[in-house]
């Protein structure tokens, strides 16, 4: 593997430093090749138009922060955004709650987060609403791991890595997330009991599975369902109709053969 010029070596991490390593990891093996069947400004160039492309893809700075976080480092980060959120709240001296209300919103989408159920004439319970939301530590959490995936995976299309030939339909890094998040909610479950009003108690994990909440369940009920739609449907003579609707090129980041990115893509 030919070696990074040492004048380069700065420029090269600042450029990935904030990225999953796995995304890191392929960018790199890619600088690499260019840098040695192309030239050494060729590599430079591609690690420069890649890095305007993430940096135009996720919606704020602290996004880029929170890239490469893990669990522990996001809990510590919500704690901080809602003690921020406290500050602002107290540190106002209005008896109206549109002013500390538009400056938490200001702050939150500072954040790239911008909370539900926003109205254009918010009450004063809906301002409050959004304000106590925003001095929990628990609901900055929830909202930076969701945040955090939405980037990974808009960085991960921009770089073409989801793919058919590669990564499907999503990333193998949030496909990874994913599995460690429900395998840490099962053993939450599996440590914690419920007990009913005639005093017996059951394992949460077992309750789960046999409500909704257990994919099978949820799966057969949803194919129940269906078949219900469809006799009814025949009972009164109506014809089914299937419509797959294309996107244009523009949509598609690669093309479903050769995996190649289309020119036509928009982000």
């Amino acid at each position: 593997m030919t070696e990074i010029h040492r004048d380069d070596r700065l420029f090269v991490d600042e450029k990935t430093n904030t990225l999953p390593d796995i995304f890191k990891k392929k960018i790199i093996v890619e600088y690499h090749k260019r840098l040695k069947n192309q030239s050494r400004r060729e590599a430079n160039l591609y690690l420069l138009n890649i890095s305007e492309h993430i940096e135009s893809a996720v919606l704020s700075r602290l996004s880029l922060k929170t890239l490469n976080a893990d669990e522990d480092d996001l809990k510590i980060l919500a704690e901080s955004e809602a003690q921020e959120c406290i500050f602002i709240w107290q540190s106002s001296n209005s008896e109206s709650l549109k002013k500390p209300y538009t400056r938490i919103l200001s702050f939150m989408a500072s954040r790239g987060i911008q909370p539900s159920g926003l109205k254009e004439g918010p009450s004063t319970s809906d301002m409050l609403s959004i304000i106590r939301h925003s001095i929990r530590k628990s609901w900055w959490l929830s909202n930076l791991r969701t945040r955090q995936n939405r980037d990974i995976e808009i960085i991960a299309r921009t770089l073409n890595f989801v793919k058919k030939n590669a990564e499907i339909y999503a990333s193998d890094l949030n496909v990874r997330r994913r599995r460690w998040q429900k395998q840490k909610q099962h053993e939450f479950l599996e440590n914690m009991l419920v007990t009913n009003e005639e005093g017996l108690s059951f394992l949460l994990s077992e309750m789960k599975a046999t409500s909704v909440s257990n994919p099978a369940i949820r799966k057969a009920e949803l194919m129940v369902r269906c078949r219900g739609c469809e006799d009814y449907a025949k009972s009164k003579g109506h014809i089914s109709l299937f419509i797959t609707l294309t996107c244009p090129s523009k949509y598609h980041r690669a093309y479903s053969t050769s995996g190649d990115p289309t020119k036509n893509w928009n982000g």
